[in-house]
């Protein structure tokens, strides 16, 4: 904690912004939860214990256009840009909002 000179009172630090820590690998960019370490090794896990969101293959972020798309039963984040929503407004425009197997 810093000290406020002139006061004499802890001043709380600056944390990250939201975004960045939707984007650095430790929290989940879906809920902003602490992902677990994985044991023995050194990365995170590559599923949210809070919110059950997972990385997926293929879609990509509407905002970004990245494939580092998490998605959980109703929410998606991407780790690539800080995007996140419902899973419509990440993935926007892919077959499957659409409906549609002929676009």
């Amino acid at each position: 904690m810093r000290f406020a000179a002139h006061l004499g009172v802890p001043r709380a630090k600056k944390s990250e912004p939201e975004a960045a820590r939707r984007r650095d690998g430790r929290h989940c960019p879906v809920c902003l939860a602490v992902l677990p370490r994985l044991a023995g090794q050194s990365g995170a896990a590559r599923r949210c214990l809070q919110c059950g969101a997972q990385p997926v293959a293929g879609p990509r972020c509407k905002s970004c256009g990245g494939e580092a798309v998490w998605e959980g039963p109703t929410m998606a984040g991407c780790a690539s840009c800080g995007h996140h929503g419902s899973r419509v407004a990440v993935m926007a425009g892919h077959r499957w909002l659409a409906g549609s197997e002929n676009e």
